[in-house]
């Protein structure tokens, strides 16, 4: 599983002159669901090469932040959806529109919730 990020994949720009990035998950041929990061800057401030606002733009470092939030806590609800149920459901994935903060848990939730043959490692223990 793979994510980036589409800038101005419609190739229009709004009354601002800003266009929409959004995430792009790589789950299999057939899904790809795009997430709306809700986050609209001009062209000139993109680099879509580091996928990343550039350091030109006022705001950089805080919406670069906002962008790598965004996409760790979609690639850790995917991973945590693949390890529970043994798949991942691109159908519900598509339905979501934005990983909340109730479907987030720590790793102690996580732990307990999980079966526990499951963590057993590779290694024998005598």
């Amino acid at each position: 599983m793979n994510a980036k990020y589409i800038y101005n994949r419609k190739n229009k720009l709004n009354s601002e002159g800003q266009a929409l990035i959004q995430l792009e998950i790589y789950g299999d041929r057939k899904n790809r669901p795009l997430k709306s990061t809700g986050i609209y800057i001009a062209p000139d401030f993109w680099d879509d090469n580091r996928q990343i606002v550039k350091k030109k733009h006022p705001d950089s470092d805080t919406l670069n932040k906002k962008l790598n939030i965004f996409k760790t806590s979609w690639t850790s609800y995917l991973l945590k959806m693949e390890f529970q149920n043994n798949f991942i459901d691109w159908e519900h994935v598509k339905k979501i529109n934005n990983v909340s903060e109730t479907e987030q848990s720590c790793f102690i939730d996580f732990f307990e919730n999980t079966d526990q043959d499951q963590l057993l490692g590779t290694r024998h223990i005598f």
